[in-house]
């Protein structure tokens, strides 16, 4: 007979399950996708890197699968996903290219790069001096939110030269304008 404390859950620990539907629903294959419409939206999010979190991905899986499906002419599809615990929903699932190196490491690249294309004046003073308020910012927080997470991906886009400077200059106004607003502090 197994120790009854074997037979309990491990403190801390918890699951992920992503499903490309609900029990009741059935998922279905898009020929012109070679695949699922839940399949392509997970390749979307890995080789967009849209979604870094759990609920991230879960959201973004619940609002393009069906999207899919009614362009393609299939019947709905809604994916779910439990989270156990809920507080797993904030956890990293896809990494950025930049993210693999310690921490450290990334921002002081970031800070570099921000760097050399000031001085050669690629990159606007405004820009720059935001760009380095956000990633002091962001390398003091543990946890980002989606705004600031896409953020975060301009900046590397831009320190990668996949984004040219103009660009990122219309990515991060649109960011900032999209940026939540604080709640007024009551006195």
């Amino acid at each position: 007979m197994p120790d009854a404390a074997r037979c309990q859950p491990a403190t801390g620990s918890g699951i992920v399950t992503f499903f490309s539907c609900d029990p009741k629903e059935k998922s279905y294959e898009i020929a012109d996708l070679k695949h699922g419409a839940f399949t392509h939206c997970v390749l979307d999010a890995i080789s967009n890197g849209t979604c870094a979190t759990v609920a991230a991905i879960d959201k973004h899986l619940r609002e393009n699968v069906p999207v899919l499906n009614r362009k393609y002419h299939k019947p709905p599809q809604l994916p779910y996903t439990i989270i156990e615990p809920s507080e797993k929903g904030h956890l990293a699932i896809f990494f950025r290219e930049l993210a693999q190196q310690p921490a450290s490491d990334v921002y002081a690249a970031l800070f570099d790069r921000l760097g050399e294309l000031m001085y050669s004046q690629e990159l606007d003073e405004k820009n720059f001096d935001e760009a380095v308020d956000f990633l002091e910012k962001a390398r003091k927080s543990s946890i980002l939110n989606e705004v600031d997470n896409r953020r975060l991906r301009f900046i590397e886009s831009l320190c990668l030269g996949k984004l040219k400077p103009k660009s990122f200059e219309v990515v991060w106004k649109e960011a900032a304008r999209r940026e939540p607003v604080s709640p007024p502090k009551l006195l």
